[in-house]
């Protein structure tokens, strides 16, 4: 670890530390001054990152543990970036130094294999730093390093924050309603999440009950109408007798024929209404009969008398 060329030599034979890390790679010592970086141009040699008030990451790493950083505004990149930082060890396992690789949030890096894709037409990823209620990295760009609403603003978000892993509805701050499903990264504490605006997410429901609507209202007509054919043929199956009587007595009416008693079809209400009409047309048969008889004496006492009447 005291040799820094030798460290330097190291880095730069390992093309996987660029690879992996757009911001580059650096190598402190337990006073956390870099004494080897790559690229070299990014001019890390000597600079003291302990000083950082985002150096947590730096001082963990040289108490032993791995760490990863907060996002925040690099002092040499003037850029959004986090690190990862993992403690140097000599034989023995003392902690000797610190390797860390940096990640330029605003360049494409690794996780761009993650927000780079769209959820549907509109909607998108999210990485958050619920500690620090701070978007890592999202879909839209502008987004990186924004800040989530204060705490009792909006209360799924606070969810969110304080470990909820599921789904949610709420309004944005742009004021779209929105349906966001979050799950967390227990290694980092952070977590993922995948919105969608509720007017794509739910259009395929709202298309089926559009399509449901249709169809009842279809079928609602399409009974409707088998119900009025059916009544209709059902009366005119009961009415028939009568339409029948109708036109019958209509017939009898243009002719000086006595009347008929009419036919009975059908022994329910209809028959016994016929029936009642027929003793009727019998009981006004006999006055009828009776008139014409009292008509025939008196015309019969007229013609007989040969000195009048009075």
């Amino acid at each position: 670890i005291g040799n820094t060329a030798t460290v330097q030599t190291l880095l730069e034979e390992r093309p996987l530390f660029q690879r992996l890390f757009n911001g580059g790679a650096y190598v402190t010592g337990l006073d956390g001054v870099v004494m080897a970086t790559v690229p070299v141009s990014t001019k890390r040699i000597g600079v003291n990152f302990m000083n950082d008030e985002n150096s947590g990451y730096l001082v963990e790493a040289l108490k032993g543990n791995p760490a990863i950083s907060r996002p925040f505004i690099g002092r040499l990149l003037k850029a959004p970036l986090f690190v990862l930082a993992v403690p140097i060890r000599d034989t023995h396992g003392k902690v000797i130094g610190a390797l860390a690789g940096v990640i330029d949030l605003g360049k494409p890096n690794f996780l761009d294999k993650f927000t780079a894709s769209k959820y549907g037409e509109t909607g998108g990823h999210l990485l958050v730093a619920p500690q620090f209620r701070l978007i890592v990295t999202a879909t839209d760009k502008g987004r990186i390093m924004a800040g989530l609403p204060a705490a009792g603003i909006n209360a799924s978000i606070d969810r969110f924050v304080q470990g909820y892993e599921g789904s949610a509805t709420y309004v944005n701050a742009l004021g779209v309603e929105i349906l966001t499903s979050a799950k967390g990264v227990p290694v980092v504490g952070w977590f993922v999440a995948t919105s969608l605006p509720t007017e794509e997410a739910f259009a395929p429901i709202r298309e089926m009950q559009l399509r449901m609507l249709l169809a009842t209202t279809l079928l609602a007509l399409l009974a409707c109408g088998l119900i009025w054919w059916l009544m209709w043929s059902m009366l005119k199956r009961q009415l028939s007798p009568m339409i029948a009587v109708t036109k019958q007595i209509e017939a009898q009416s243009r002719t000086n024929q006595t009347s008929q008693p009419l036919p009975i079809t059908s022994e329910d209400e209809i028959g016994e209404l016929i029936g009642g009409f027929n003793r009727l047309l019998e009981t006004l048969g006999k006055r009828e009969e009776a008139l014409r008889e009292s008509e025939h004496r008196w015309m019969f006492a007229i013609e007989g008398s040969g000195d009048g009447l009075w």
